[in-house]
C-alpha cells in the first residue's frame, strides 16, 4: 500500500482476505484515525461492532462445519454451511457484499441501518441461534464425533505462549486474551460480553470456544441494536504530517521518536506497552505481544 493515498489503500485494506474484511479495515482505519487524531462519532463506532461481530459470526459459524467435514460428519457440515450461507446472504441485504465491503470508511462508516434494516438482523438471528443450539446439541451427543475431538491435536498453554497464540486458539489453551476486552476499542467499552476459555487445548476446546464465542456476538449484537445511539455516521479526517527523522542525542526533550517506521508519541499507553514489552523479552516469551502489536488496532 505504500505510495497510495489513505482512500486508495483502504480498498487494498479490505481485500487482504475475503474472510476478514472487516476485521482488516477496521484496523487500518483505527490506526490512520489515530495518526490523524480524529474521534469517530459514537454511532459510528456502534455500527462497526455491528459489523466486526457479524463478521465474526459467521466464520465461527462456518468454521463449526469446517471442522465437521474434516472429520467426516457430513450432519454438521452441512447444517454449519447452510447457517453461514444465511449469514452471508443477510450480509449482502445490509451492505450489498456478502463481505460487508464498503461500510467501514475512514472516519465513521458510509451508510446507516433503517428499522426495516434492525427487524431484518434481529429475524434471521433469531433463527440462526436456535439453528446453532440444534446443531451443537447433535455434537455433543454424539459419542463418536466427540471421540474423535477430545484429546484431540493438543497445544499445551506453554507451547502456545510461546508460538505467541493469540484469538481461538489461545483461549482454547487457556490463555485468557481477547483484544476487545483488554485493549477496548470502537463500541466495545460499552457492551457486556464474556470470554470463553478452555484449559484442554484440544480440538473439543477450540469448537466449544468458537461456538460460546457465536452466542457472545449474538448477545453484543443485540446489545448493539436496542442501544444504537444517535448522531452522525462520519467525521472529517484530519490532516496528518509527514513524519521527519529526530535525533534525541541533539534534543533531549520527550517528544515524538524516529523507530524507522512510525514516529511514536510519548504516551502512558505506549510506556506501558514497551514497559510490559522488555519484560516479556527478559522472560523469553513474547506472548501476547506479537499478536497485539499485529493486531492492536483490531
Amino acid at each position: 500500500m505504500e505510495g497510495l493515498s489513505f482512500s486508495q489503500a483502504l480498498f487494498q485494506a479490505e481485500r487482504i482476505c475475503g474472510a476478514c474484511s472487516v476485521a482488516n479495515t477496521l484496523s487500518y482505519v483505527q490506526a490512520v484515525e489515530l495518526l490523524a487524531s480524529t474521534k469517530v462519532p459514537v454511532r459510528a463506532e456502534f455500527l462497526r461492532v455491528l459489523a466486526a461481530e457479524l463478521e465474526r459470526l459467521y466464520n465461527h459459524i462456518g468454521d463449526i462445519g469446517n471442522l465437521c467435514a474434516g472429520l467426516g460428519f457430513a450432519p454438521g457440515t452441512s447444517q454449519g454451511s447452510r447457517l453461514k450461507e444465511q449469514l452471508m446472504r443477510l450480509n449482502e441485504r445490509l451492505t450489498g457484499s456478502r463481505f460487508l465491503r464498503g461500510w467501514i470508511t475512514l472516519g465513521g462508516v458510509t451508510m446507516d441501518v433503517t428499522r426495516d434494516m434492525v427487524h431484518d438482523i434481529s429475524r434471521t438471528l433469531a433463527g440462526i441461534s436456535h439453528e446453532l443450539a440444534e446443531l451443537l446439541g447433535l455434537l455433543r451427543d454424539n459419542d463418536a464425533f466427540l471421540d474423535r475431538v477430545n484429546t484431540t491435536g493438543i497445544l499445551p498453554q506453554q507451547a502456545a505462549l510461546e508460538l505467541g497464540a493469540v484469538g481461538v486458539a489461545a483461549r482454547a489453551s487457556g490463555i485468557d486474551c481477547d483484544v476487545r476486552r483488554d485493549f477496548p476499542y470502537a463500541a466495545y467499552r460499552s457492551l457486556h460480553f464474556d470470554v470463553p476459555v478452555y484449559a484442554s487445548g484440544d480440538v473439543a476446546a477450540r469448537l466449544w470456544v468458537r461456538a460460546e464465542e457465536a452466542d457472545e456476538s449474538l448477545r453484543i449484537i443485540g446489545q448493539v441494536l436496542d442501544g444504537l445511539p444517535s448522531g452522525n455516521l462520519k467525521s472529517e479526517l484530519h490532516s496528518i504530517e509527514p513524519y521527519r527523522r529526530r535525533s534525541l542525542s541533539r534534543n533531549r526533550r520527550v517528544g515524538p521518536i524516529y523507530t524507522g517506521l512510525w514516529l511514536v508519541k510519548i504516551t502512558p499507553f505506549t510506556a506501558i506497552l514497551s514497559a510490559l514489552l522488555l519484560i516479556q523479552i527478559g522472560r523469553r516469551s513474547l506472548w501476547p505481544f506479537p499478536g497485539i502489536l499485529f493486531r492492536i488496532f483490531l
